[in-house]
């Protein structure tokens, strides 16, 4: 299953997040202050360093547009 393929992943976003005391879950903005096109992002963010996550919200929505 992916989420135990995802565990070193997890642990050591996790280890980052208690050493640094940034959190695990962080918004664009944070990680990419120069670009203001993260500021209104709400339903974007990073887990950990390098795995974007953009949840699709609505019941049957396959697609969605995300910003890179």
């Amino acid at each position: 299953e992916l989420r135990y393929e995802l565990l070193p992943y997890i642990y050591t976003a996790a280890w980052q997040a208690a050493q640094s005391g940034l959190p695990m879950m962080r918004p664009l903005a944070l990680a990419y202050p120069e670009d203001e096109g993260t500021y209104s992002l709400d339903d974007q963010f990073l887990f950990g360093d390098t795995l974007m996550a953009a949840p699709v919200g609505q019941p049957g929505q396959r697609s969605r547009r995300v910003y890179l």
